[in-house]
Formats: C-alpha cells, structure tokens, sequence
C-alpha cells in the first residue's frame, strides 16, 4: 500500500539543500508548530496529514488482527509519534529522533 499522506515533510525554499539549513526550520518548530517560515509545511500540518493518512489507510482494514507497518521519513515519523503519543506540543517532535532503520512499536 502506498499513499502520498506518508510523504515526507516540504521544506519548502530550503528542499533540496543542505541537512545544516533545516536547522533553520527544528528549533521554531518547538515554540510554533504552525509556522511556515522559509515556506515549509508546518508541523500542524504533518500532523492534519497524517491525522487523515491514519483514519483512511485503518478504514481499509477493518476488523482488526492487521499488522501495519509505516514507512516514511525522520520528520513524518517523528511528528506522527508525538502526535500519537498525546504530547501537548507536536513541535518538540525533533527531540525524539529515530535511529536509522529503527523500529518502534
């Protein structure tokens, strides 16, 4: 199954450039989850996105006993754990990185 509300998070002005320039991005993230400086996706937006990705991708498979795994990237994935996690604020996504090919259940 694949679906474009798993796709990775724009950046905006700064997609395709340097990992170093998105640190211009992570530290507002934390104290402003809807900013969209420099023309990136917000994190409330991430968090709309994969909101929907969720519910749409679950109401294929009802019944229950399914296994699903997701595959995305750091951003999405990160800001998909914390939105589920219920923490009160979805921009301090980046303090809980994954390690490559992590997985957590």
């Amino acid at each position: 199954l694949l679906d474009e509300g798993l796709m990775e998070r724009f950046f905006g002005r700064l997609d395709g450039k340097e990992l170093a320039t998105y640190a211009y991005v992570w530290p507002v993230d934390m104290f402003e989850p809807m900013h969209t400086a420099f023309d990136v996706e917000s994190v409330a937006a991430v968090s709309t996105r994969i909101r929907s990705t969720l519910l749409n991708i679950d109401s294929q498979h009802e019944g229950g006993g399914n296994h699903i795994v997701l595959t995305s990237h750091a951003d999405v994935l990160q800001i998909t754990q914390v939105y589920a996690a219920g923490l009160g604020n979805v921009g301090k996504f980046s303090q809980y990185r994954f390690g490559n090919g992590e997985v957590r259940r």
